[in-house]
Formats: C-alpha cells, structure tokens, sequence
C-alpha cells in the first residue's frame, strides 16, 4: 500500500491509499468476459446462433471495462479520502 501525509489544519497526518484502482479493473474484466461468454452461450442455447469468440471484440470490452474500472476506483478513493478527512 502506498502511504501518503498531508497537512490538515496545521497536524501532519498519514493516509493509505487502499489497492482500489487495481481490484476494480481485475473485477471488472473478469465480470466483461463473463458477460460475453454468457451472452453467446444464451444465444447459442436459445436462438441457434453459433457461438464465436472474436479477439478483436473482446480487447474491445476489455479496454472498456478497464476504463470503466478506473472510473469506479477514482470514485472509490475520493469517497474513501472524503471519510477519512472528516473523521481521521
């Protein structure tokens, strides 16, 4: 974990920076290929549609998730940075 210290009200104090941006795009590209694998699967079993897995599609979702993984993370942190500079 990486620790930072900020100056808050004159009093040097430390804070972590918990491994958010990391988990949530892990999670998020393990929840994309689910997603995908799924959805082809449904429509393998439902409509007859062959199931094909193209690369080139998936490093699409992929890139997506991961951006959207940050997203989330930055989102977490801030929240998280917000607590903790009330109630540190």
């Amino acid at each position: 974990m990486i620790t930072y210290s900020i100056v808050i009200r004159h009093e040097i104090k430390k804070f972590t920076i918990h491994p958010f941006l990391f988990t949530n795009i892990l999670y998020s590209n393990i929840m994309i290929v689910i997603v995908f694998i799924a959805t082809g699967l449904f429509f393998l079993i439902f409509y007859n549609v062959p199931f094909e897995m193209d690369s080139h599609d998936l490093i699409k979702y992929i890139k997506a998730a991961s951006f959207t993984g940050c997203i989330v993370a930055v989102g977490n942190w801030w929240i998280y940075f917000k607590h903790y500079r009330k109630y540190g």
